[in-house]
C-alpha cells in the first residue's frame, strides 16, 4: 500500500551557513569540504572545490551533513534551484543547499528519495515561480511540505534497482552521442585547418588590413528613446548566435546612428567579436549596424577575396585570436593585431572551390550534429517518463 505524506514528517531537513568572508583564516588552507549551489550538478557529489578551515565550521553556521543524504539547490534562476544531488562524502555547505536524510531508514531508502524530486523538479521550481519577476527562491518550510508517494521499503528499492539499470543504459547512450559532438567539432576544425592551412597549400599570405576595412560600431545613448526601436537593425554579440544574422535584437533610428559611433555595415559582408563573444564571426544578410564589440571586415576589391572563404578563414583561426585577447576583465584584441593577421589568399576560383568544399561538408555535418541533439533530447525525455511511469502511487 502506497503512502502520501509531506516530506518533513518522513526526513530530516538541513542547511549551512557561510563564515565570515572578512577573515581569511576561515578560508586559507581549509581542509573542510564546503559545498555551494553549484556543486549539485554533479548529481553524484564526491568532491567539491569549496573548502573551509576548522575554525571556519565553528565560527559558522555551517555543518557535517548527514553522508548518502539527498541535497536540493534552494536557489538559482537557471537550472540549478530544484536540482537533487546524493552526497558520497563528508562534507558542509552554504546556506543554499539543503540536505534531506529519512527519519527512519528501514521505512525509507535515500535513493527512492532523490528519485522523487528529481522527477519533480519542474513541479518544485512551480512552487516559487519558473518566469518573468516571479521568481523567488525554496526555503525548508517549503520543502517540508513537498508530498509525495511512497510503497514498502521492499518495492522501493525494486523500483531504484530498475531506475539504477535504465538509466545506466541511457547515460551510456548519451556519452555516446556527447563523444560524437565532439568528433564532429574535431572534423570541422581538420577541414578548416586542412584546407586553409598556408603552409600546405603554398597560398600566397597578405595582411587583412592591406586588403580589407575593419570598420568599428558604437552604442547610441541607452537615455535617448529617440535612438531606439527604429528601422535599422542595430548588432549586439548577442545576435551572433549562428553562423548568419537575419534577424536583430534591437533597432535604432537615423538619429541614433548619426549621433553614435556605430556604422552600418552592408549585407553579405562579415562580422567579428572583437571583445565580448571574443572569436565569434557571421555573414550578415542584411545591411546592420554594430556595436562597439563588434567590427565589420569589408574587402577592399571584390575580385580579389571571396567573402565565404574569409568567414571560413575566420572560423579556422578563432582560438589564435582568443588566446591573444587581452584585458583585465573582459578579454579583447585591438586593431593593430587585426590588421596584421596573415591572411592566405588563393586565386578568387580556389576561394570558391574551397568555399564550395567546406559548405558542403559542414552541411553533412550539421545534420549528423542536429540528430545527435535530437537523441540527447529524446534520451531525456524518455528519463522523465520512466520516472514518471515508475513513481506514480498505486493507491490512486
Amino acid at each position: 500500500m502506497w503512502k502520501t505524506v509531506k516530506l518533513g514528517d518522513v526526513c530530516d531537513l538541513s542547511t549551512g551557513g557561510t563564515p565570515s568572508r572578512t577573515k581569511p583564516e576561515y578560508f586559507d588552507n581549509g581542509d573542510v569540504k564546503w559545498l555551494v549551489s553549484g556543486d549539485i550538478n554533479q548529481r553524484e557529489i564526491f568532491d567539491c572545490d569549496g573548502r573551509i578551515t576548522q575554525d571556519g565550521l565553528k565560527n559558522s553556521n555551517a555543518k557535517f551533513l548527514s553522508l548518502n543524504s539527498v541535497l536540493i539547490a534552494l536557489n538559482g534562476q537557471g537550472k540549478t534551484r530544484g536540482t537533487v544531488a546524493l552526497l558520497r562524502t563528508n562534507a558542509t555547505c552554504n546556506q543554499s543547499l539543503v540536505a534531506i536524510s529519512p527519519k527512519e531508514e528501514n521505512s525509507l531508502d535515500t535513493k527512492y528519495i532523490f528519485y522523487v524530486l528529481d522527477g519533480m523538479y519542474y513541479k518544485i521550481r512551480k512552487i516559487t515561480g519558473d518566469s518573468g519577476n516571479d521568481r523567488r527562491g525554496l526555503n525548508m518550510p517549503l520543502i517540508r511540505n513537498i508530498e509525495f508517494s511512497y510503497p514498502p521499503l521492499a518495492e522501493q528499492q525494486r523500483i531504484v534497482a530498475k531506475l539504477d539499470a535504465t538509466f545506466a543504459e541511457i547515460d551510456t547512450a548519451i556519452e555516446v552521442a556527447e563523444a560524437k559532438e565532439v568528433e564532429v567539432e574535431k572534423l570541422k576544425s581538420s577541414l578548416l585547418g586542412g584546407l586553409l592551412n598556408n603552409t600546405e597549400n603554398n597560398f600566397n599570405t597578405v595582411k587583412l588590413g592591406d586588403v580589407c576595412d575593419l570598420v568599428g560600431g558604437g552604442t547610441p545613448s541607452k537615455n535617448n528613446d529617440s535612438y531606439y526601436d527604429g528601422n535599422i537593425p542595430w548588432a549586439t554579440v548577442r545576435d551572433m548566435a549562428f553562423n548568419e544574422l537575419y534577424v536583430t535584437q534591437h533597432k535604432i533610428t537615423e538619429l541614433g546612428l548619426k549621433n553614435s559611433s556605430s556604422k552600418v555595415i552592408p549585407k553579405n559582408n562579415i562580422i567579428i567579436a572583437c571583445r565580448v563573444g571574443l572569436g565569434k564571426v557571421c555573414i550578415l544578410q542584411q545591411d546592420t549596424a554594430i556595436n562597439q564589440d563588434l567590427r565589420g571586415v569589408i574587402p577592399k576589391r571584390e575580385n580579389e577575396i571571396d567573402k565565404y572563404f574569409l568567414f571560413y578563414w575566420f572560423k579556422g583561426i578563432a582560438n589564435q585570436i582568443i588566446s591573444a585577447g587581452r584585458g583585465a576583465t573582459v578579454q579583447g584584441v585591438k586593431l593593430p593585431f587585426l590588421n596584421s593577421l596573415s591572411l592566405p589568399q588563393p586565386p578568387l576560383a580556389e576561394q570558391q572551390r574551397i568555399v564550395a568544399k567546406l559548405d558542403k561538408a559542414f552541411a553533412d555535418l550539421e545534420s549528423g550534429t542536429l540528430a545527435t541533439l535530437k537523441s540527447k533530447a529524446n534520451y531525456q525525455a524518455l528519463k522523465s517518463a520512466i520516472l514518471a511511469q515508475e513513481l506514480q502511487s498505486e493507491a490512486a
